[in-house]
Parts: C-alpha cells; structure tokens; sequence
C-alpha cells in the first residue's frame, strides 16, 4: 500500500471524528465504479488520493470544481475511469454532486509495502483536520 494508501488511513480517522448521519465516510480503492450509487446521490464528494504533481513529499492539494478540468496526477481506476470521469457519469445521471472536492498529498513512494513514509505520516492530521473542518463547513450550509 505504502503512500498510497493514505485515503484508507484518513478515512479511519475520519470514521471516528465525524459522527453525522448526513455524512458517508468510506474507501473506495481502485474501483470507482462500483460506488456510483453513493456519489450519485451525495450533493458534496469529497476525495483523498496521492497525488504526483511534481511537489515535496506530504504537500497537501485542494482541488475542486473550479480547477478540476485536469489536475495533476488522477489516477485511473482497474476499468480505466478517473474519479472526475465518474462524477461526470453520476451528474449526467441524477445531477448530483453538486460539488466535488480532491485532496490530494504528494506522495514520497508508491512502491509496494504495508506502511506510510515519514512525511506522509506527518501530515495525515494536517490533512484530516482541513477535510473535517471541510465537511462540518458543508453540513452548516445545509
């Protein structure tokens, strides 16, 4: 998993933090797809993911719909669709999301392994702590 899983780690510390009914906090790994029912019916998304885009190890991006046309470094997932090509899929659909947030932190290695690098570890409460504060910012404007 190495830095790349650091969603999985956010959204565990997430799962423990944020206790709202209005929010769903889950890992969806490499297949998007299989989650179209959850984001086709959320008004906000938000995503974690490493995000290669050329900065020092652990910087935190914040991408949304106003600068998503193509961020650096998304993923595709194993059917080849990126998250943004799903959200799309999902507004043509039903219409929702309204908006799609990305935090994305550039990664030290992606190679294979069980743990995080140093300075991914660093900032996973940096991280955590801007998507609560995002996620309790949103349910206020409900």
């Amino acid at each position: 998993m190495s830095d790349d899983g650091l969603g999985v780690h956010v959204v565990v510390s997430l799962q423990k933090r944020v206790l709202s009914s209005q929010v769903l906090i889950f890992e969806v790994g490499t297949s998007i797809l299989n989650y179209l029912d959850e984001i086709s019916t959320a008004n906000y998304v938000i995503a974690v993911d490493a995000v290669r885009a050329g900065g020092e190890a652990g910087r935190i991006y914040c991408f949304d719909d106003n600068n998503l046309k193509k961020p650096p470094g998304v993923r595709r997932d194993e059917r080849g669709f990126t998250i943004l090509q799903a959200v799309q899929l999902c507004r043509l659909m039903t219409g929702l999301p309204e908006s799609l947030i990305i935090y994305g932190v550039e990664p030290l290695h992606l190679n294979f392994g069980n743990n995080l690098s140093t300075e991914i570890n660093k900032v996973l409460p940096v991280l955590t702590g801007k998507i609560e504060k995002e996620i309790n910012s949103l349910l206020t404007s409900l």
